[in-house]
């Protein structure tokens, strides 16, 4: 028996068929790899939110222990009978006052909320509005507190 050897392909046919061959292999490797870019850039985009927020929430938990520690040396206070804020407690308090709200905490608006009070009892309310509101930038799905749900119901 004869075996007859079917002659080879050109060699300009398999050229032309090597050049397709790469050519549609160099174009889905551009696909991809602009695919992956674009996965790459969300992943930096997502971890630098990431980190933007674990900083905030860092933030926020260090005015929230340096309001706690004031309130703590403002219940001393009280404790103890002394009816005025010492001039270092107000100006630590202002100092937070004005982190959170990001503008001067006022000092002569009557009608500001967050004003720096001279007496004891009425600037640990202050604070407490304060850190009321920063536990709010925290965590802004607070869930309603019962007493003040109340409150509305009957008004």
């Amino acid at each position: 028996m004869s075996r007859t050897n079917p002659s080879p392909p050109s060699c300009k046919g398999r050229l032309q068929r090597l050049k397709a061959f790469c050519k549609r292999h160099l174009t889905r490797s551009a696909v991809e790899m602009a695919q992956l870019a674009d996965v790459n850039r969300e992943i930096e985009v997502s971890d630098r939110m990431r980190r933007e927020r674990r900083s905030e929430n860092e933030r926020l938990t260090s005015i929230i222990r340096a309001i706690d520690e004031l309130m703590f040396s403002l219940e001393e206070l009280n404790l103890q009978g002394i009816d005025r804020v010492p001039v270092r407690l107000r100006e630590r308090a202002g100092s937070l006052i004005e982190l959170v709200l990001a503008r001067p905490a006022p000092a002569e608006v009557r009608s500001d909320p967050f004003r720096i009070r001279y007496r004891v009892v009425p600037m640990m309310d202050v604070l407490f509005e304060v850190q009321h509101k920063v536990l709010r930038l925290r965590n802004p799905a607070v869930i309603a507190d019962p007493e003040d749900v109340q409150e509305t119901a009957w008004a």
